[in-house]
């Protein structure tokens, strides 16, 4: 990630990763930006705190002292997710909702979370709901700078997950840089076609933005290209 932008309110977006250590290392910028910035920092992960922050010292980030006074917070992945042994979404919302009005209540100047989405893998008939899930969180009205990064491997990413994850975040991450995503689907809008062609027209820069993402995007699905989706169709 090149850098943490200014955040707006409600800011939501994916980061692909290669590898464990890409991840840490990106945690690590993500949340150094949000403690300067006084922000709360809430991680949903399957470590444990130890864990935690074990792994982002190792990187250089100790989080220690804003572990103890509450300024990043730690949650189970599963017991956020699948607490019942499902997912439901308008529940996972209102527990968003109400990090954010904690944040907001305690004084911090924002708040931001990154949670582990790869359970995602192990629950195949939850995809529909955290659809929902994905697609409502563009909809909220926090009116506080919100900053929401769901974290995905590609490890044992398919191409139809793929297809839906690009769908519903306006900005992803990917080899480390942050896009605005030319394929993200506004609510109600027509499905966008992948084939790298935007009928929309732009201005010089932001043409360069979509076409740097859209080249974010090709690398992406290049390490899919073996991949087909749930028709059997392969993902171009």
């Amino acid at each position: 990630m090149d850098q943490t932008p200014e955040l707006h309110p409600l800011k939501h977006g994916a980061l692909f990763y290669n590898t464990p250590d890409e991840r840490l290392q990106l945690l690590a910028e993500f949340f150094r930006s949000g403690l300067e910035n006084e922000e709360l920092c809430i991680l949903i992960t399957p470590s444990t705190t130890d864990e935690v922050v074990q792994d982002l010292q190792t990187v250089g980030l100790n989080l220690q002292p804003y572990i103890k006074y509450g300024w990043l917070r730690v949650f189970n992945m599963l017991d956020t997710y699948i607490s019942e042994g499902h997912f439901v979404s308008n529940y996972i919302t209102n527990n968003l909702v109400s990090y954010v009005d904690d944040a907001k209540e305690s004084g911090y100047k924002g708040i931001r979370m990154a949670g582990d989405m790869n359970w995602l893998h192990d629950y195949p008939d939850a995809h529909d709901e955290a659809v929902c899930y994905e697609t409502g969180i563009n909809d909220l009205s926090v009116g506080y700078p919100t900053f929401i990064l769901c974290l995905f491997s590609m490890r044992d990413m398919t191409a139809s997950l793929a297809k839906n994850i690009l769908a519903r975040h306006p900005f992803f991450v990917y080899d480390g840089k942050q896009h605005d995503n030319p394929y993200y689907e506004l609510p109600g809008a027509s499905p966008t076609t992948y084939t790298g062609t935007q009928a929309k027209k732009t201005s010089s820069s932001r043409a360069k933005e979509t076409a740097a993402a859209r080249q974010a995007i090709k690398k992406l699905l290049t390490s899919l290209n073996k991949v087909t989706d749930k028709s059997g169709t392969p993902y171009k």
